[in-house]
């Protein structure tokens, strides 16, 4: 498509100049960040296992320690996510290192903080297990209650799922 579009602009006698062109455009391009990783591979493979939830995060810190030159084209492949979240992860390690990658930073995470988290595990403690099914309902009206935060409830199950490793979907 871009190449019927430039010989309709630029016709055919401009073709080798409009090469020329786009070949200096891609030897232009931006080269990979170079990301210094200052844990070991080691250290990042036993981090894998204690942080499940964060896998692909830790998995991009050993692909760049593996290769320094590896661009997020190629990182986004391998993990198998966007080149955005690429960009993000990374950014957010070269600013704080491993504590800011390892953040959760989605919505829910901010609404409950620590302390309210530490309560909602002794709170869902106290939940018979015949109503297990039931608990991201349970949790919905209890945050709303005493704290005064509502979320939308399949916010709140992927939270749950994430916190505490158990679907939270009705049994049937």
């Amino acid at each position: 498509m871009m190449h019927k579009l430039y010989l309709y602009f630029f016709g055919r006698r401009c073709k080798t100049v409009a090469y020329i062109y786009i070949h200096a455009l891609l030897l232009l391009m931006a080269k990979p960040l170079n990301i210094d990783v200052t844990e070991s591979v080691k250290e990042l493979r036993a981090l894998q296992k204690k942080e499940p939830s964060r896998y692909k995060r830790i998995q991009m810190l050993i692909l760049i320690k593996d290769d320094r030159n590896k661009g997020k084209l190629k990182l986004a492949a391998e993990i198998g996510v966007s080149v955005k979240t690429i960009q993000k992860w990374r950014q957010h390690y070269i600013e704080c290192g491993l504590s800011k990658l390892l953040e959760d930073d989605r919505g829910a995470s901010g609404k409950i903080t620590a302390d309210i988290h530490g309560k909602l595990v002794h709170f869902i403690s106290t939940i018979p297990h015949a109503q297990k099914h039931r608990r991201a309902e349970k949790v919905e009206a209890w945050l709303h209650d005493n704290f005064y935060i509502s979320m939308k409830r399949g916010t709140l199950r992927r939270y749950l799922h994430r916190q505490f490793g158990q679907s939270q979907k009705r049994a049937y």
